[in-house]
């Protein structure tokens, strides 16, 4: 299930790279306490996308702005 996101992930942040939004389909994704089936669907906005990685970007901005400072 955790690759199967993974790949989900990859696959969603490509399509906003030329899209404002993208599904994210994944039936079957693992099973409840019951032993049903649980499935998820979701569509994900550019924006949201852009919200939910902001703090990741920063935290790689103070490591590459050290790394073009060292290569002159």
């Amino acid at each position: 299930a955790l690759q199967r996101l993974k790949e989900a992930a990859e696959r969603c942040k490509c399509d906003l790279s030329s899209a404002l939004s993208a599904e994210v389909n994944l039936p079957f994704l693992c099973m409840d306490a019951g032993g049903a089936p649980l499935h998820l669907q979701a569509t994900v906005t550019r924006a949201e996308f852009e919200r939910l990685t902001r703090g990741l970007v920063r935290r790689t901005l103070g490591p590459v702005r050290q790394c073009l400072r060292d290569a002159r």
